[in-house]
């Protein structure tokens, strides 16, 4: 498994793409800027709910929880990019 710090740089910066897109999203006039601030919220949260997590690792089954983290990580990931496109 790579380290922690990258996998938290990692996470950052996936994370940092999607307000990216955010930003570029709420440009355009027909989108709905309401449904656009919940995702930030939304991104916000996860980026920093799984740092905090990477940082407190339950002892044990070390790569178990890692492995349980990132699918968490990319299934939440991927649900917030469906909504960005939808909105």
């Amino acid at each position: 498994m790579a380290s922690r710090k990258n996998l938290k740089k990692t996470i950052k910066f996936i994370c940092e793409g999607m307000l990216t897109d955010c930003l570029v999203l709420s440009l355009i006039e027909d989108t709905n800027k309401e449904e656009l601030q919940r995702i930030i919220s939304e991104i916000y949260v996860l980026r920093n709910d799984m740092v905090t997590r990477i940082s407190h690792t339950e002892p044990g089954a070390v790569k178990l929880y890692y492995k349980k983290l990132i699918e968490e990580f990319v299934t939440k990931k991927d649900q917030l990019c469906e909504e960005l496109v939808k909105a």
